[in-house]
């Protein structure tokens, strides 16, 4: 009698064990072109695989969504974690030994339950080969001027690299927008102080987070600082411009206008009158080829 009542829990059970498992096999890691599935990678807390950009969705994560949030910022790398957890970067800043197995990133997705959106502190990974943010955009200084890229740069909450702030910049973060206000504030180093201290150089991938105000530009990174040194204001001569430009309103073969850029910035034209090989009589006039009397 009690092998009787056994016999159809044993039979069930198997059978519940094959479509667990079959529901598993079944989600899909499929994303929508052109991303495609770079692996499953290790994450931690401290140190993300991904890091620029990040958004949880406890109801409607999906490989779509995620993917479409990280192209809408132009990043290569789209990442997918915990079912509900989408990350977006220019590179795999940290892959902890990976990739893993892929089965470890099989958890389903909270807005599609036949995808899979990674797995615990497992991050699935995709690429998009046409965002243009594949490599990690540089800074504009050519549209600074006299401010230089001096590179990457340890910083420290508790002690500041640059420890002056300036809070009235509005619309989001740029290097542009850092650099003018650490100028106007009279300050050789952006942003903004006049020497480094104790900070020491970091690689260029340290700083690897996009401005808030143009996410095609760096704007420092995790305990990193993005630092511009002011060059100062270009060059300029002083001395006088000997160029000569010649009236097409020629007297004779020999006779012609001239002008003189003087050191003061003015200019002067001179109306020549050959009386021989070796003298001639110099005018001043008032226009480049008035040659009137």
């Amino acid at each position: 009698m009690f092998s009787a009542r056994l016999l159809p829990f044993a039979l069930v059970l198997p059978s519940a064990l094959a479509a667990h498992v079959h529901s598993k096999r079944a989600l899909t890691q499929t994303a929508p072109a052109p991303w495609t599935l770079e692996g499953c990678y290790p994450d931690t807390i401290k140190d993300r695989v991904l890091c620029n950009d990040s958004y949880t969705d406890t109801k409607a994560m999906t490989l779509e969504a995620c993917t479409w949030f990280c192209s809408s910022r132009q990043y290569p790398y789209a990442g997918l974690e915990y079912s509900q957890e989408c990350y977006c970067g220019d590179a795999l800043y940290a892959t902890h030994g990976g990739p893993a197995n892929a089965s470890e990133c099989g958890s389903a997705c909270t807005g599609n339950s036949t995808e899979a959106c990674g797995g615990n502190f497992r991050m699935q990974i995709y690429q998009n080969p046409n965002a243009y943010g594949a490599s990690n955009p540089s800074p504009a200084a050519g549209d600074m001027g006299r401010w230089a890229l001096q590179g990457c740069q340890t910083d420290k909450i508790t002690m500041r690299t640059l420890p002056e702030p300036i809070n009235n910049i509005t619309g989001g973060m740029t290097p542009e927008k850092c650099v003018n206000a650490c100028q106007n504030g009279g300050f050789k180093l952006a942003g903004c102080g006049h020497n480094l201290g104790n900070s020491t150089s970091a690689p260029t991938t340290d700083c690897n987070l996009r401005c808030a105000g143009n996410n095609t530009e760096i704007c420092g990174g995790p305990n990193r600082l993005t630092v511009y040194k002011d060059m100062g204001a270009p060059a300029t001569s002083s001395s006088p411009d000997n160029s000569t430009s010649v009236c097409l309103e020629q007297t004779t073969l020999h006779d012609f206008t001239t002008h003189v850029v003087l050191p003061d910035g003015s200019t002067q034209y001179i109306y020549v009158i050959f009386i021989s090989d070796t003298v001639a009589i110099l005018t001043v006039r008032d226009s480049l080829c008035n040659t009137d009397a």
